[in-house]
C-alpha cells in the first residue's frame, strides 16, 4: 500500500511539474494575429498584412508604412524625411505633377481627409481611404500601383520642389507640441536632435540631391510594410500585391540602425509660469523601459503595471495624500511613470511628495499587502475581455502600424485572453513589488520635474528642495498598513415598475399616412394625433437601439424677463425621476437593465434621447411618457444647488478662468454670437435676483408645456430592431399622447450681419494670427441648396489649398467651414480659418475676395464638380452604413431641423447629380459677397 501511495505521490508531483513547464512555456507564446489577417513577405523583403473588414462597407484602408523616419537623417539632412513624404504627391515616373492627387480625388477621395502622410522619427506612413462601390480590381491594382510608385518611383521636379518648400515652411511656423514641457520630455539625445519637420535652415537647404540620396539609401522593400484592411478580397488582395511589388529592388545592404531614447542622468526640472493656475503643480516623471505585447507574457506584465498604478492611488487615497499616478508609452521604448502633485502652497506640495516617497520606500520594503493585491488583480481580471466592439478598417491599421513599427499586438482571440488571465492568477504581491522596484531602479537614474507656478507666486521651488523632499521620505521609517477590503453588496434583481411595465395595444387605424422609403431604408409613419416617427432599422448586433424626440421651442423663445427663471430647467428635471416610482428603485432598475433616458432644451429645440435593449423597448417608452407629464420634483436637491449658486456667484473657479482667457473659445463665442449660434450672450448678465427667483415648480410646468403640442414632436428610431414589432410598440405608446395646447414656437429668422466687420484679439507684437473670414446671409431651407452650400464650401477649400497654400505660400492649412440653420435660423454662414503672419492678413483678404469674384464670374469646370460629387457619393455610402446606428439617428434628425424633405433624402444622388456648374455659379453670386466679410482674429 505504501509502494502504491508513493508511487500516486511522485505521479501527482510529476503532472504538477509537466503543467508548470507547459505553462511557462506558453506565456513566452506569441500573440497571435488577429483572426482572419493574412501576413506575408515576398523575397525582396517587403512585407504585407491584409485583412477582411466590412465596417465601414464600400470602403478600404491602404497603408505604406515605411520604418524609416528622421531618425535615419544625417546632421545634414535635416528636414528631409518630411520633405520626402510631401514629395510623394508631387510626381513620379507615371503620375506627373500632382495628378496622382487629382486621379484619386476622381475616385471621389478628398485630399487632407481621404489622402494623407505624416513622418515621426521612426517612420513614414502613407494613407489612402478608397471607396471600392464597384470594380474593385481594377481600383485595387490602380492604388497598389502608386504606393509602388511611392516606394520606387519619385522623381524629385526643382519646380515642384520650391512648391513645396513654400507649403512646408508654412507648416513649420503653425507646428505646435502642444506641451509646455516638451523639451524636457524629449530630452538629449538623438532623438531631441532629429525633430521631424527640422528647422527654417534645414529646410531651406533641402536638395534635388539630398531628397534623392536619402530616398535611394533607405527607400528600400525590406523596410516596407503594405497594409490593406477593408470590404475587399484578401486572397485577390494578396495577388495584385504580389504582382505590383515582387518587382522591386534592394539597391543596397544599409542595416536599419537602433537609437536609444535616453536622458541624462539625475534631477532636471523645467518650470512654466502660468498666469491661469491658482496653486503650484508638480508632476515627477521617471523614464523606464516600456513592455511591447510580443507575448501572452508581455501583455500580461503591461497589466500587472496598471494594478500597480492603481494600487498606488489607491493607497494615496487611503492615507488622504491629493496625488495622481499614471504609466503611459511616450516615445520609442520608454514609459513614463508619473506622479502629478497639486497644492496651494509650496510647503504643502512639499510634504505631498515626502509623504508620497515615504510610502513608496514603505512598499519597495513590505510590499503591498496580499489582500490587497488579490481584490485588484481579481478586478483587473475580471475586465479582461475579447474587445466586443468591432473595429473600422481606419483603427485595424493604427493597430497593424503599431505591430509593424513596436511588434506590439494587443491579444484578440480567447485563447490568449485565457492565457493571459491564467497568468496573471499565478501572480502574487511580490509580481506588483517587482514592478515597482524596477521602476524605484529607473528613478535612481533620472527623474524629470515638470513644475507648474502661478505667475503672481513670489516663492518658487528649486529642483533641489523638490528632490530633497523626495530623500527626506525615502529616509523615513516604513510605515504600517492594514487594508480595509471595501464591502460588496449583493445586488438583487429589480422588478419593473407597473407604469413601465403596462403595454399598449396597437391599433392600426391611429396611423394617419405611412411612407417607406426604400433607397434610405426609412419608414415614415405620421400619427392621428400629430406626432411623427421615422423608423430606420440599422443591423449593428447589439440588440438595442436609440430613440430621439424633438420639437420646436426652446429657451431663446423666452423673453428677457423669465430667460433666466427657465434657462436651465431641463438640469433640475434630470435631478429627479418620475413621480410614480421611488427615485432609488428607478434609476436601480434602469442601471440593471441598460435604459437610459435624458431630456434637454436647448435655444431653439427641447426633446428626450432614449437608449434601451429593443425587448425593453415599450419600458422606454412608458418612461418617456412619464417624464414629460409626470417628472418627479426633486426639491431637496434643488434646494441645495440654489445655495451653492448663490454662495458662488461672482467667484470664477481656474477652469472658469482657463476658459475665459482661452483665445480660441473666446473667438468661437464671438462667431457664434455674432451668427446668431448663441442667443443667451446677447441677453443681459445673469443676476443674484436671478438665481432667488428659480422655482422648481414654475420650471416643471415649462417643461411640460413644451410637448402639450402634439403636432410639434417627431421620433427618430434607430438600432438593432425588426421593422414590424417596433412599429407597433412605438404607435401603441405615442398614439396614446394627447393633444393639449398648440404650439406658439414660431419659425425663426435671423438677420446675419449685413456690413464688414472686424475684431482682433491678438496683442500687437504677436506674429502668427489665428484668423476666421466669414460670409454670412439668409437662405430657404431644402436639400437641394444645403447640397449648393457644400458644393460651394469644397469649391472654396480647393481654392484656399491652390492659391493660398500652394502658389502663394502664406499658409499651410486653411479650413473651410460651413454652418447653416434651417427651421431654426434660416442662416448660413461660411468660416474660411488661415493661420497668417501678420504681414500677410491684408493680402489674405484680398486673395479671398479675388476667388469669389472669380467664382461668381466663371463656373467650374465639370470635371472639378464631378469629383466633389464623387467624393459626398463616396462620403455618403461610408458614413451611413447600415450599422451606423448614432450616424443614422444625427442625419434624420438634422435633415428634420434643418427642414429638408426626406423624399428629397431618397433621391440624394438624383438630386446631387441634377446640379450644374452653372448652378454652382448662381451660387456664389446669390449666397456670397466678397465685400462684406466678417474677420476675426487671434
Amino acid at each position: 500500500m505504501r509502494i502504491v501511495n508513493k508511487i500516486r505521490f511522485f505521479f501527482v508531483v510529476i503532472i504538477f511539474f509537466a503543467s508548470l513547464l507547459l505553462s511557462m512555456a506558453g506565456v513566452h507564446t506569441a500573440i497571435k494575429i488577429p483572426k482572419g489577417t493574412i501576413k506575408g513577405r515576398l523575397a525582396n523583403g517587403l512585407s504585407y498584412i491584409i485583412k477582411r473588414n466590412a465596417h465601414p462597407r464600400n470602403t478600404t484602408e491602404f497603408r505604406l508604412v515605411m520604418r524609416i523616419g528622421a531618425l535615419q537623417q544625417t546632421d545634414a539632412q535635416g528636414g528631409t524625411a518630411h520633405f520626402l513624404e510631401h514629395m510623394a504627391f508631387a510626381g513620379s515616373k507615371s503620375y506627373h505633377g500632382f495628378s496622382m492627387v487629382h486621379a484619386l480625388e476622381g475616385k471621389g477621395m478628398k485630399f487632407g481627409r481621404d489622402i494623407n502622410a505624416y513622418t515621426s522619427f521612426d517612420k513614414t506612413i502613407y494613407s489612402l481611404s478608397v471607396p471600392t462601390q464597384s470594380n474593385t480590381t481594377k481600383e485595387t491594382r490602380q492604388v497598389l500601383g502608386m504606393m509602388r510608385e511611392w516606394l520606387d518611383g519619385l522623381t524629385f521636379a526643382p519646380d515642384y520642389i520650391e512648391k513645396e518648400r513654400g507649403i512646408i515652411l508654412e507648416e513649420l511656423k503653425q507646428y505646435d507640441t502642444h506641451d509646455d514641457f516638451y523639451t524636457l520630455k524629449i530630452g538629449d539625445n538623438h532623438y531631441s536632435r532629429r525633430m521631424p519637420l527640422g528647422s527654417v535652415n534645414d529646410i531651406k537647404a533641402v536638395s534635388k540631391a539630398m531628397l534623392h540620396d536619402f530616398y535611394t539609401k533607405w527607400y528600400q522593400p525590406r523596410f516596407a510594410t503594405v497594409v490593406v484592411v477593408g470590404d475587399i478580397d484578401p486572397t485577390m488582395v494578396e495577388r495584385m500585391l504580389k504582382d505590383a511589388f515582387t518587382s522591386a529592388l534592394n539597391t543596397n545592404h544599409t542595416v536599419l540602425p537602433a537609437y536609444s531614447f535616453t536622458h541624462k542622468k539625475g534631477w532636471d526640472m523645467h518650470t512654466l509660469l502660468s498666469p491661469l493656475e491658482k496653486e503650484h503643480k508638480v508632476e515627477l516623471i521617471i523614464p523606464h523601459q516600456g513592455i511591447t505585447e510580443k507575448s501572452i507574457q508581455h501583455s500580461s506584465e503591461k497589466h500587472l503595471g496598471n494594478i500597480v498604478v492603481h494600487l498606488l492611488n489607491n493607497r494615496m487615497k487611503s492615507r488622504n495624500i491629493r496625488v495622481d499616478c499614471s504609466d503611459t508609452w511616450y516615445l520609442a521604448d520608454k514609459n513614463f511613470f508619473s506622479v502629478t502633485f497639486q497644492e496651494a502652497d509650496t510647503a504643502a506640495l512639499l510634504h505631498s511628495v515626502t509623504c508620497f516617497a515615504n510610502e513608496w520606500n514603505t512598499i519597495l520594503q513590505k510590499g503591498f499587502d496580499s489582500d490587497e493585491f488579490v481584490a485588484a488583480l481579481h478586478d483587473k481580471i475580471a475586465a479582461i475581455k475579447v474587445e466586443e466592439r468591432e473595429k473600422t478598417s481606419a483603427e485595424w491599421c493604427d493597430d497593424f502600424i503599431d505591430y509593424i513599427i513596436m511588434h506590439d499586438i494587443s491579444p484578440t482571440s480567447p485563447e490568449d485572453i485565457e492565457a493571459i488571465k491564467a497568468y496573471l492568477s499565478t501572480c502574487s504581491s511580490q509580481s506588483a513589488q517587482r514592478i515597482l522596484s524596477c521602476w524605484a531602479q529607473a528613478a535612481e537614474q533620472t527623474v524629470l520635474v515638470a513644475y507648474t507656478v502661478p505667475q503672481e507666486e513670489a516663492h518658487k521651488l528649486t529642483v533641489q528642495a523638490i528632490q530633497g523632499a523626495w530623500q527626506k521620505g525615502l529616509a523615513k521609517a516604513p510605515l504600517s498598513y492594514t487594508y480595509k477590503a471595501t464591502k460588496t453588496v449583493e445586488e438583487t434583481l429589480a422588478s419593473t415598475p407597473p407604469c413601465l411595465a403596462k403595454k399598449a395595444l396597437y391599433d392600426h387605424k391611429q396611423i394617419r399616412s405611412e411612407q417607406s422609403y426604400a433607397n434610405i431604408g426609412v419608414r415614415d409613419i405620421l400619427l392621428s394625433n400629430g406626432i411623427r416617427i421615422l423608423l430606420r432599422p440599422t443591423k449593428d448586433g447589439s440588440k438595442a437601439f436609440s430613440i430621439e424626440g424633438f420639437g420646436r421651442g426652446g429657451t431663446a423663445d423666452l423673453p428677457d424677463s423669465v430667460y433666466y427663471q427657465y434657462e436651465n430647467a431641463a438640469a433640475y428635471i434630470e435631478m429627479g425621476g418620475i413621480q410614480k416610482v421611488n427615485r432609488d428603485t428607478l434609476f436601480n432598475y434602469l442601471a440593471q437593465n441598460n435604459i437610459s433616458l435624458d431630456t434637454n432644451i436647448s435655444s431653439y429645440w427641447h426633446g428626450f434621447i432614449g437608449v434601451a435593449p429593443t425587448k425593453k423597448a415599450h419600458h422606454l417608452f412608458n418612461l418617456i411618457t412619464e417624464k414629460v407629464t409626470a417628472p418627479e420634483i426633486n426639491v431637496e436637491e434643488f434646494k441645495e444647488t440654489v445655495q451653492e449658486e448663490m454662495a458662488s456667484f461672482g467667484k470664477t473657479t481656474p477652469l472658469q478662468e482657463r476658459i475665459k482667457h482661452d483665445k480660441d473659445r473666446v473667438i468661437i463665442n464671438m462667431r457664434d454670437s455674432i451668427m446668431g449660434d448663441a442667443p443667451s450672450m446677447v441677453r443681459e448678465k445673469r443676476t443674484l435676483e436671478d438665481i432667488k427667483q428659480l422655482d422648481i415648480y414654475k420650471m416643471a410646468n415649462y417643461f411640460k408645456s413644451l410637448y402639450d403640442d402634439t403636432h410639434n414632436l417627431t421620433l427618430v428610431l434607430t438600432g438593432d430592431y425588426e421593422l414590424q414589432p417596433m412599429k407597433e410598440t412605438v404607435v401603441g405608446v405615442f398614439s396614446k399622447w394627447q393633444q393639449r395646447k398648440p404650439s406658439s414656437s414660431a419659425m425663426v429668422y435671423h438677420s446675419m450681419p449685413q456690413q464688414p466687420y472686424r475684431s482682433m484679439v491678438s496683442s500687437p507684437d504677436e506674429q502668427q494670427l489665428d484668423l476666421h473670414f466669414i460670409l454670412a446671409g439668409s437662405f430657404f431651407p431644402s436639400l437641394h441648396e444645403t447640397l449648393i452650400l457644400k458644393l460651394m464650401r469644397d469649391v472654396i477649400q480647393n481654392r484656399l489649398l491652390e492659391v493660398l497654400r500652394q502658389r502663394e505660400n502664406i499658409t499651410y492649412s486653411p479650413f473651410t467651414d460651413l454652418a447653416y440653420h434651417g427651421l431654426d435660423g434660416h442662416r448660413y454662414y461660411f468660416d474660411m480659418m488661415l493661420t497668417l503672419d501678420r504681414k500677410n492678413v491684408k493680402k489674405a483678404q484680398d486673395l479671398l475676395a479675388e476667388i469669389v469674384r472669380s467664382l461668381q464670374m466663371k463656373p467650374i469646370s465639370i470635371a472639378e464638380l464631378n469629383r466633389l460629387k464623387l467624393s459626398f457619393k463616396a462620403t455618403k455610402t461610408k458614413v451611413l452604413s447600415d450599422d451606423a446606428t448614432a450616424v443614422w439617428r444625427t442625419e434624420l434628425v438634422n435633415k428634420i431641423k434643418n427642414g429638408e424633405m426626406l423624399s428629397d433624402f431618397n433621391q440624394y444622388d438624383a438630386i446631387l447629380d441634377s446640379i450644374t456648374p452653372k448652378k454652382i455659379q448662381e451660387g456664389f453670386t446669390k449666397y456670397l459677397n466678397p465685400d462684406k466679410f466678417i474677420i476675426l482674429g487671434l
